[in-house]
């Protein structure tokens, strides 16, 4: 939908699969977490766990995969291969491949001094991602910021959790599932859109807008979405 959207207002190739990619990602765990503890409770959460167990591995393919796609221009046997050989050589793909091969034969377990090295590396991810995407802000890029980014922060915010409240309705889903999913559905663009933006070759200034953007205005979309919410199921 935000590759549809991008060629129809005329975007370039860069700024689409940007948008691609942010409609695709979610701020689910700094965002969503605080947000699912408030408005759902423990049930919520552990729902919100088996979804990213289940999930993380293409939510990891699909986003990336999708993005490169639309970086291409089009879909094509030759844009089809180019980006099977991207994922190919994709660290987050191939890590998460990866975890997920160890898990399943069992060799999940290191050395004390590895497995505290990892959770440091792994840790200091975000905060690496948030000193970066702050550092690429300029003040005077905040008066554009809503007027570059609105489309991305409309699909984002506010048609992506429509879209799935309307899908779920399709089914019958408990209402703690469905709260909890309508509410990852409504989180801002994942923080960490701006270094893949930055690494795929995107537009990674038009990420760094949407991000701030979105995560300042999720403030006032979020609640909105529990009280249609509470409203709804009650």
């Amino acid at each position: 939908m935000a590759w549809l959207a991008g060629k129809l207002a005329g975007q370039d190739r860069r700024r689409s699969a940007a948008s691609t990619l942010m409609l695709i990602r979610s701020n689910t765990v700094f965002m969503g977490l605080p947000v699912i503890t408030v408005a759902v409770g423990i049930p919520g959460i552990e729902v919100l766990s088996v979804y990213l167990a289940f999930t993380f591995i293409g939510y990891q393919i699909i986003s990336i995969s999708w993005a490169q796609l639309a970086l291409s221009g089009g879909i094509s046997w030759k844009t089809v291969k180019d980006t099977l050989r991207n994922l190919s050589r994709n660290p987050l793909v191939l890590s998460s491949l990866t975890g997920f091969a160890l898990s399943v034969t069992g060799l999940n377990e290191f050395p004390g001094w590895l497995d505290e090295a990892l959770k440091l590396l792994g840790n200091m991810a975000s905060g690496m991602a948030l000193l970066s995407l702050g550092a690429s802000l300029r003040p005077e890029s905040l008066t554009v910021m809503l007027p570059r980014a609105w489309r991305d922060i409309a699909l984002k915010l506010f048609f992506l959790p429509a879209l799935t409240w309307g899908l779920l309705l399709l089914f019958p889903v408990n209402p703690v599932v469905f709260r909890t999913v309508i509410l990852i559905a409504a989180m801002p663009v994942a923080v960490d859109c701006f270094i893949l933006s930055q690494v795929l070759g995107m537009d990674a200034d038009h990420a760094a807008a949407a991000i701030t953007a979105s995560t300042l205005l999720c403030a006032f979309t979020v609640p909105v979405w529990i009280t249609l919410l509470d409203m709804f199921l009650a």
